[in-house]
């Protein structure tokens, strides 16, 4: 699905973006934006961008919509808002299109396909899609293709018309619905909750995994496993943690290869700047994380505290050090939904 709006936004010059899609992830609208952002380059802030999207089983996040929310030209609609009255907000009736429609000066395109705004849905799952366009003016043997353009057109302008407009007050009431306990505790599966082909001994479950996925907030116990990595008398900053605690951090839990390089986030600590922090999978079967660098733009030292992230933005998180109280109120929460964990060496660790 990606490869086709890359094309797409090869082919048009953009003025305009209209998307319809059942759910949007995090990791979803971070890639999309990112090949938008790409493809388009200086002219991608003034490109008009409209939204549609539903709260429907909660699978859309809220950073996601937030994130729409945040960007130049945007306006961002729900459809149907009152599945918000409903437990788990299951729809009567489900909102399932993934269509995207690209209008501009010489060219209209329409994409629709089967995956949503995930990053399973848009880069690795198996998905089929169309695209259909035609150039302005229309030549006379393309008139069957526009009129298809056109059905969509009027189509989306016809769910956009009653569709709810996310504001503060709406955003603030999903967010608190899908960061209740019932929902953390199980959340409802997307396109991004994939498994390892090959299962380990003391693995993360599926259910763990979602829970990851879905909560905002990690802590850990740094304890004595803190890599002293910089040298003699200076305090390390590599953390080793539990396998596929990386999938709170946005990434996939694939199978791969020890001592492979699994990306970059950026990481806070109190008034620095964000710090471009690497994820790996360590020779020891650990994801290792490298933090911002102690007594720089990270706390004094990382050795025996209690670390907590939170997820602020798209690869985005905030490093807090707790103390022995903090930590347990961190863990009772964990408790709750049953996402308190402890390593093989007895680390603990949760996520809520």
């Amino acid at each position: 699905m990606i490869n086709s709006v890359s094309w797409i936004l090869d082919q048009c010059e953009v003025s305009q973006i209209d998307i319809a899609v059942a759910y949007i992830t995090t990791q979803g609208i971070e890639k999309l934006i990112s090949t938008f952002s790409v493809g388009l380059g200086n002219r991608w802030p003034d490109v008009k961008k409209r939204w549609l999207t539903s709260f429907d089983y909660l699978r859309t996040t809220p950073l996601a919509l937030s994130t729409i929310n945040d960007l130049p030209m945007s306006k961002l609609r729900i459809h149907n808002s009152a599945v918000l009255d409903r437990s788990g907000c299951v729809p009567g009736i489900p909102f399932h299109p993934k269509s995207m429609i690209f209008t501009g000066s010489d060219a209209r395109f329409v994409l629709a396909g089967s995956g949503n705004i995930s990053k399973s849905g848009l880069t690795r799952g198996h998905e089929a899609g169309i695209v259909v366009g035609v150039p302005d003016p229309v030549p006379e043997n393309a008139a069957q293709s526009a009129a298809c353009i056109d059905t969509f057109e009027t189509w989306f302008d016809g769910l956009w018309g009653p569709a709810t407009k996310l504001n503060p007050a709406l955003l603030s009431r999903y967010r608190d619905i899908y960061e209740s306990q019932p929902n953390l505790k199980n959340p409802t599966p997307t396109e991004d909750d994939t498994t390892p082909e090959h299962t380990k001994r003391g693995q993360l479950t599926p259910v763990d995994l979602r829970k990851l996925r879905v909560c905002a907030n990690l802590w850990i116990e740094a304890d004595r496993h803190i890599t002293r990595n910089r040298g003699a008398g200076l305090p390390g900053n590599q953390l080793m943690m539990k396998r596929l605690t990386r999938v709170f951090f946005g990434f996939a839990p694939d199978d791969v290869p020890r001592d492979s390089q699994l990306g970059h986030l950026k990481i806070v600590y109190g008034n620095h700047n964000p710090h471009d922090c690497s994820l790996t999978f360590s020779n020891n079967l650990m994801d290792k994380l490298t933090l911002p660098v102690p007594g720089v733009d990270g706390p004094a030292k990382y050795d025996n505290e209690n670390l907590l992230f939170q997820r602020v933005g798209p690869s985005m998180f905030r490093l807090t050090v707790g103390s022995n109280s903090a930590k347990a109120q961190w863990r009772r929460r964990s408790q709750e939904i049953d996402a308190a964990f402890k390593m093989g060496g007895g680390r603990a660790w949760g996520v809520f």
